[in-house]
């Protein structure tokens, strides 16, 4: 079974580590059995197949190599990936397409914008409108051209096992993942979480507003009062900044403000990415992030020196939760 191998390697799992983590799921799998499942020196019953299937989150018959493996990028899964992408920045095909698809290619649109701006890409110079502008997306976004779930999606749209629209959401959530990833700080965490309310609240009002307007007055009242209610949210941020109040309004402990930030920035990353680190995370007895994203890697063998030798001179950071 070369898919049960490609998909163990993929999660950097050993026989016997891969062995384990299924006893833990009360799925009681010998390594002796995996290597020989691997090998095709034995076929392993339909109760077997099904629970290595839920572990890899994968269907029987993708394990059992009937189903395409989806996952393989070829030059024509990269060619439509960039060639969705041009076309959503510019809106061409507007006339072929309908309902989700004029919807979600706006939502690429705004998220090419969105990341570009925030990483300082220049448009002008580099795009044309006539063209897929390869050379363009590979370098700024190549990202998106290697992501698992795009590739996947691309292949099951080419495959016709997927619609248009799949493929531009995965492709926007993509995007919006990265620049989060990339661009998110302390900073834009709290304006969201006090302010994202506020804000989104007076836009549902203009909305709703606009839905009753009769004439054009009535319109114009309704944007006036947004944007009335929108200047003041504006005063409340410039007063937090200004008086102070808007950087932390949580007292960290010692611990936590212990943390080198680089080594957080990648536990916070890997949260996001890695379904199994969320899940050791959740059962630590750690407190700290960097604590239990140093013995996630040390049980993975990707220890890294650098950061256990800082949390080893720094007790604090392994404080366990209550």
């Amino acid at each position: 079974m070369d898919r049960l191998k490609e998909l163990r390697k993929k999660k950097h799992l050993t026989l016997k580590e891969l062995s384990e983590q299924l006893k833990e799921n009360g799925v009681f799998i010998s390594s002796d059995s995996l290597a020989k499942y691997e090998r095709g020196d034995r076929k392993p019953k339909i109760d077997k197949l099904k629970a290595l299937a839920d572990f890899f989150d994968v269907s029987v018959s993708y394990l059992q190599g009937i189903e395409p493996d989806y996952s393989k990028s070829t030059d024509k899964t990269e060619i439509t990936i960039i060639k969705l992408l041009n076309d959503c920045y510019f809106e061409k095909n507007n006339n072929d397409w309908q309902g989700l698809d004029i919807w979600n290619a706006l939502d690429v649109r705004d998220a090419v914008n969105r990341y570009a701006e925030h990483s300082k890409i220049s448009f002008n110079s580099l795009l044309n409108k006539d063209s897929l502008n390869i050379t363009f997306w590979q370098k700024n976004f190549s990202f998106v051209l290697s992501n698992e779930k795009v590739i996947e999606t691309a292949n099951m749209l080419i495959d016709k096992k997927a619609k248009l629209a799949e493929l531009m959401s995965v492709i926007s959530n993509c995007i919006n993942k990265k620049d989060e990833d990339l661009h998110d700080n302390d900073f834009s965490d709290h304006l969201a979480q006090k302010y994202n309310g506020k804000i989104y609240g007076s836009i549902g009002h203009l909305i709703y507003d606009l839905r009753f307007a009769s004439n054009l007055a009535d319109i114009n009242l309704s944007f006036k009062n947004c944007f009335k209610y929108l200047k003041q949210i504006q005063m409340e941020i410039n007063t937090d900044i200004k008086s102070g109040n808007f950087e932390h309004e949580i007292e960290y402990e010692k611990p936590f403000l212990l943390q080198p930030i680089k080594y957080h920035d990648q536990a916070k990353r890997l949260y996001k990415e890695d379904k199994d680190f969320r899940e050791f995370y959740s059962k630590s007895e750690y407190l700290i992030p960097v604590k239990i994203y140093d013995e996630y890697l040390k049980m993975k063998h990707k220890e890294i020196p650098e950061l256990s030798k800082y949390i080893e001179n720094n007790p604090e950071l392994n404080k366990k939760k209550n």
